[in-house]
């Protein structure tokens, strides 16, 4: 009870396999040798005297900003963005202040008002 998957695999194992050439595999190494050195060739890759321009201290301010290499016609809004964010905590900041000191007066007044000191509890706030 054999299944053609086990025939198969009898069939591959019953198979002989000559041996590599050792001619025909220095001929295909040294093939793909010259395929990756014409591929990785050292001409097309610039001079090697001068730093690289992202090395630089302008380009590691634009690689920081993310400024293109290239004029283009978009503008970089990311300074304007984090300046009104900015701007808006500090507003609220601000305003949030503003509101608690005058809560603080009004809180105080009212209590002046009804006759409790400054030090009053609140059971003497309730007892008038």
């Amino acid at each position: 009870m054999t299944t053609e998957l086990d025939k198969l695999k009898q069939a591959f194992d019953n198979q002989d396999v000559p041996a590599p050439s050792s001619e025909v595999k220095k001929h295909a190494i040294a093939a793909a040798m010259r395929e990756f050195e014409q591929e990785k060739s050292t001409s097309t890759k610039g001079s090697t005297h001068r730093a690289r321009l992202n090395m630089t201290p302008a380009g590691v301010f634009n690689y920081l900003f993310r400024r293109r290499a290239m004029k283009t016609k978009e503008k970089n809004l990311k300074p304007f963005l984090i300046g009104g964010a900015s701007f808006a905590v500090l507003t609220l900041a601000l305003l949030s202040t503003l509101q608690l000191q005058r809560d603080l007066e009004t809180e105080k007044l009212i209590s002046e008002a009804i006759g409790l000191s400054t030090n009053g509890s609140r059971e003497d706030a309730k007892r008038i």
